[in-house]
């Protein structure tokens, strides 16, 4: 059985991948960096783990509210615009630049949810993450990203350089 995981490039986001199914946890490239990281989550003293942040392909979604979305397909289909993204290759690029160094890294304490959700305020935007994790590791993926930069929460930190 093989339990690789996918890995694309910008350039491999056409139509055909961004409106298919399948390889949902397929992982894309920080064009910046070079790298499968977007940046890390800190440190704190609020519980929260540290962990790289990662782009999956992810889902569409499924009805009105698109239950189940995340990743590229879900912002590409439903935010592009507010994000002012023209082409599915440059998803990547517009997330990397939201996700600089810096940044501060929010949580909503106010929601009671085991699966914290963590929010970036950036110039560009917001992006969530909610927190993964694969062989005793934690990690985070990009569940969505908005043009909107108002996101409520703490700051426990700030967004750091990607490790990985």
């Amino acid at each position: 059985m093989n339990n690789q995981t996918s890995i694309y490039q910008s350039t491999d986001l056409n139509e055909q991948l961004m409106s298919g199914k399948n390889e949902k946890n397929a992982k894309i490239v920080n064009p910046k960096t070079g790298k499968l990281s977007f940046g890390r989550v800190p440190d704190n003293n609020n519980d929260i783990p540290s962990g790289d942040i990662y782009l999956k392909l992810g889902l569409m979604g499924r009805g009105f509210k698109r239950y189940g979305a995340f990743g590229a397909r879900h912002i590409w289909e439903k935010h592009n615009v507010d994000l002012c993204i023209p082409k599915q290759e440059m998803l990547p690029q517009i997330i990397a630049d939201m996700l600089v160094e810096g940044t501060n890294v929010l949580v909503n304490f106010a929601i009671k949810n085991n699966k914290r959700p963590v929010v970036l305020n950036t110039k560009l935007g917001r992006v969530a993450l909610e927190p993964e994790m694969k062989a005793g590791k934690t990690y985070y993926s990009i569940v969505s990203a908005y043009g909107n930069k108002n996101a409520p929460g703490t700051v426990i930190g700030t967004l750091k350089s990607p490790i990985e």
